[in-house]
């Protein structure tokens, strides 16, 4: 039964995440952008990884105008993006990186006690995932809808 654990905490990871992504997906703009008297909205995402965050913010502005059949004009060039974690910025995505490696290699396969290294290299990728998998970016993002 061992061989099929395995395949079972692959699968179990990937219904996770794809979970995470569509309720992300279908989440209504409105949840996450604040509109002031004089007519500037600001939105406000969280995500694992500073790229995401400053998409996930474009993306929320333009839908939250589309969403009123007008168009998403951005009053600063780019999203603010901060690092909002807990361990240095640079040790975090050190160990991210490593650990996407790590899961690679291990062909996504990780159980404690086994002795095979392929599953060990696996479990050492899962393991830093965990430590890395908050939302620590906070991107901002100021616009109006035209």
């Amino acid at each position: 039964m061992p061989a099929q654990a395995p395949i079972a905490n692959s699968w179990l990871f990937v219904a996770a995440f794809a979970l995470g992504t569509l309720a992300f997906a279908c989440a209504s703009p409105d949840k996450y952008v604040t509109t002031t008297e004089d007519g500037v909205s600001h939105v406000a995402i969280r995500s694992t990884e500073r790229d995401a965050a400053e998409s996930k913010a474009i993306k929320i502005a333009r839908k939250y105008c589309d969403k009123r059949d007008k168009e998403a004009i951005f009053l600063t060039p780019n999203a603010k993006v901060e690092y909002t974690g807990s361990m240095d910025e640079n040790t975090r995505n050190t160990i991210r990186q490593a650990s996407k490696v790590g899961y690679v290699l291990g062909n996504g396969r990780y159980e404690v006690g086994n002795p095979d290294p392929a599953v060990g290299v696996g479990t050492a990728g899962v393991i830093g995932m965990g430590m890395t998998n908050g939302e620590d970016y906070r991107s901002t993002l100021d616009f109006r809808c035209k």
